[in-house]
């Protein structure tokens, strides 16, 4: 139907438009690119075919390409829409930072109230610790639709972080990794409301028992728990804005969570026969393909197994699988003899338990950074170039987690460097913990 409405009129725009949409609705990002492509050329002052064309780009990795195409818009008409938050996205992924912050605001001139711009904006602001302004437009996560919250019919009152006579209700949003790292912020709340309830249930349901833990949590509650007197409500993700923590809300905090302790005696007797250093890996996030840009993100933090099987070659040490559904991956990297028991990690308070009788984790920018570093566990992150927001510009400073250290790339997709860097701080350790004559030297 699109191709025929085209070639009735080869200038219908809405109908390109409509059929790149369908095309990347169903990952064919490469189709949707040269269908985009062949009727910008075909129509050089066409700017919507040459803002779709850029779009597609984007899309496919193509950058700079992508970066011409809607500079190309922007000249001939200023005030396209969305010409400027795409700008910013590419100088973002790009790490020109001054340049995405000027396109998300040029943005915001266009449509004050654009979420996504807003989002853009914080994101870069809150990269190089900009809080004040940073901290504020990240409340626009909320109107984006590009993540996961809490969906409750709230006639209750917004909290605004002064002393609450009552319960507060806190609500779990976005990615359960987002969850345990702001969870630290509950002690913080718990300050000054008589009461904190964490809603957790649905998507959010496997960090219920782990976050059982965290301090100033009275209760977890879901759908299912009934009705409560509540005085307030925050998001979770709110809470450094609503506290005015500005930036000590990146100031790395002591462990906040803790394993089971019947869990944690389970996982330390099957681990008994690994003798030597015991490592953990995780080498790719939740892939979210309906979502096109954060499926993107993910290829690019993701490393894939093969990539680490240099690792295998250090002598001494055990690798452990903390990758969910990588099951085929550990069958074809033989070479990291990789030990697989993800099927038994029904959820974050296994996955917590395990990690803890391990004397390090790598693993890329997922949920098991967040985990390992709540409870106090020695992780090294392998980072994307382009890196999220909360770990900074500095990687020997990224805040949150004493435990963290950062691996990042040096230019875009370059993890050999990575890998080498890792390899070479692993051979280290190994050797270190085998000259002082313990198999587990970090081990608590």
């Amino acid at each position: 139907a699109f191709g025929r409405a085209l070639a009735i009129s080869p200038r219908y725009t809405p109908a390109l438009s409509n059929w790149c949409d369908s095309l990347i609705a169903r990952g064919e990002f490469a189709a949707a690119r040269d269908l985009a492509g062949r009727y910008a050329d075909a129509a050089p002052d066409d700017v919507g075919a040459w803002f779709k064309y850029g779009y597609a780009l984007t899309l496919t990795g193509e950058l700079e390409p992508a970066r011409a195409a809607l500079l190309r818009v922007a000249a001939r008409e200023p005030g396209f829409p969305l010409v400027q938050h795409n700008l910013g996205t590419i100088a973002l992924w790009q790490n020109r930072l001054d340049d995405a912050d000027a396109h998300f605001r040029a943005e915001l001139d266009r449509d004050a109230r654009h979420a996504d711009a807003r989002f853009g904006l914080a994101s870069s602001l809150l990269k190089r610790r900009r809080c004040e302004e940073g901290w504020r437009e990240f409340e626009a996560r909320t109107e984006t639709g590009a993540g996961a919250t809490s969906r409750l019919p709230l006639k209750i009152r917004a909290w605004d972080g002064k002393a609450l006579d009552g319960t507060l209700l806190v609500l779990a949003e976005e990615g359960l990794g987002d969850v345990l790292q702001f969870a630290r912020f509950l002690a913080d709340a718990k300050a000054l409301a008589n009461r904190v309830v964490l809603y957790c249930g649905g998507y959010w349901s496997p960090l219920k028992r782990l976050l059982a833990s965290a301090p100033g949590v009275d209760a977890i509650v879901d759908r299912q728990s009934g009705s409560l007197p509540i005085a307030a409500h925050s998001r979770i993700m709110s809470l450094p804005q609503v506290l005015g923590l500005g930036a000590q809300a990146f100031i790395p905090r002591a462990p906040y969570l803790t394993p089971p302790a019947d869990e944690l005696r389970r996982w330390a007797e099957r681990l008994r026969p690994c003798t030597g250093l015991r490592v953990g890996l995780c080498w790719g996030g939740n892939p979210r393909v309906a979502l096109p840009h954060a499926a993107r993100i993910d290829e690019r933090r993701s490393i894939g197994l093969s990539r680490l099987a240099p690792l295998g070659e250090i002598p001494g040490v055990h690798f452990v699988s903390l990758q969910k559904g990588g099951g085929a991956d550990v069958a074809d990297v033989s070479a990291l003899r990789l030990i697989d028991w993800s099927d038994e990690l029904v959820d974050y308070a296994d996955t917590a338990a395990l990690m803890a009788n391990l004397d390090l984790i790598i693993t890329v920018d997922t949920s098991i950074v967040h985990c390992a570093g709540a409870i106090g566990r020695p992780v090294w992150m392998l980072d994307r170039f382009d890196n999220c927001w909360r770990w900074g510009t500095d990687s020997t400073n990224p805040g949150w987690y004493p435990t963290l250290r950062v691996f990042r790339q040096p230019d875009a997709g370059d993890w050999a460097h990575v890998v080498d860097a890792v390899r070479a701080r692993l051979a280290q350790f190994a050797s270190d913990a085998k000259a002082a004559g313990s198999s587990a030297p970090t081990r608590d």
